[in-house]
């Protein structure tokens, strides 16, 4: 008899749930929701445009939140000397959260008011999570599920890093597995953010929006799991971890820094078009990171101590 469905979508046994960071799933939405909608009403052409235009911040959080909650469990099990998750049960997961409301939906949406895409030729590319690699589809089907898109193949991706990283710390030190762990998310930050500039400044493409281009938003999450681990193990807590669960709002005053940096050096975006120089473009990716892991960091210290 399969297991229910509430502890497919649940934490793997033996992995804490993180409370705090569903209330900033929320917040994460809501400047989602506020962003799409100042864009779409012209809100961002108005003298407050750079901060409501700057909302789309909600989307690095929420690929950094992923990183985060999926990452630690199989990090967890490696740093423990655990059995590894096992990527059937890790999939299964998967599925029950996303596919089935995303597919029902996109076929409600296609049926009303009507995505004439979805019922095409082309449907199986958007019931597929396939519509961020093609310009044509892109905006198709539900023109936001294109974050969806990325997130799918991350999903995919992340049992194979992880086998990967396992067999890299075979036979090392605890420290050693810290090391290669944390630098490896270093060097694949840096190269997305490297592939994501050349993408960029190749002229009109969507490959800046495929996971390789993207990963720098989930990297941060990834790596604070790593260190979670490692501090949950310490006799002693970790300072920086400690500031951060007792005076969130140093972090946050932080982020808010950071995003008004952000807000004020990244042009806002417009109805009727923007086209980013490539240096705002790299600012609005480094410093969307940035904003993501700090407003995340006391939602995981705070679960921590």
């Amino acid at each position: 008899m399969p297991p229910p469905v509430e502890s497919a979508v649940a934490p793997p046994p033996g992995n804490p749930r993180f409370p705090h960071v569903d209330g900033l799933r929320a917040i994460a939405a809501l400047s989602v929701i506020v962003y799409h909608t100042a864009y779409s009403s012209g809100a961002t052409g108005a003298w407050y445009g750079r901060a409501v235009g700057r909302l789309e911040i909600g989307v690095a959080l929420f690929f950094a939140i992923s990183g985060f909650l999926l990452y630690r469990p199989f990090f967890a099990a490696h740093h423990a000397g655990a059995p590894r998750i096992r990527t059937r049960d890790y999939l299964r997961r998967r599925v029950l959260r996303i596919v089935p409301a995303y597919w029902l939906a996109l076929t409600a949406l296609a049926i009303y008011p009507g995505l004439l895409a979805v019922f095409g030729d082309e449907w199986w590319i958007y019931y597929g999570f396939g519509q961020i690699y093609q310009l044509d589809t892109f905006v198709n089907g539900i023109p936001q599920a294109w974050t969806l898109c990325v997130e799918a193949t991350f999903y995919l991706a992340l049992p194979l890093y992880a086998i990967a990283m396992r067999w890299a710390g075979r036979g090392r030190s605890r420290r050693a597995v810290l090391t290669i762990e944390l630098s490896t998310l270093a060097l694949l930050a840096l190269a997305s953010l490297a592939f994501r500039t050349a993408a960029i400044a190749s002229g009109p493409t969507v490959v800046f929006a495929w996971l390789p281009g993207m990963f720098g938003w989930f990297a941060p999450g990834m790596a604070l799991a790593v260190v979670s681990v490692a501090v949950q193990e310490r006799e002693r807590p970790w300072r920086p971890f400690e500031v951060a669960g007792r005076h969130p709002a140093l972090v946050w005053l932080a982020a808010g820094i950071a995003f008004a940096a952000m807000a004020l050096t990244v042009s806002a975006p417009l109805p009727t078009g923007t086209i980013y120089t490539e240096g705002e473009s790299f600012r609005l990716y480094v410093l969307s990171a940035l904003v993501a892991i700090l407003v995340l960091l006391p939602a995981v210290a705070g679960a921590e101590l």
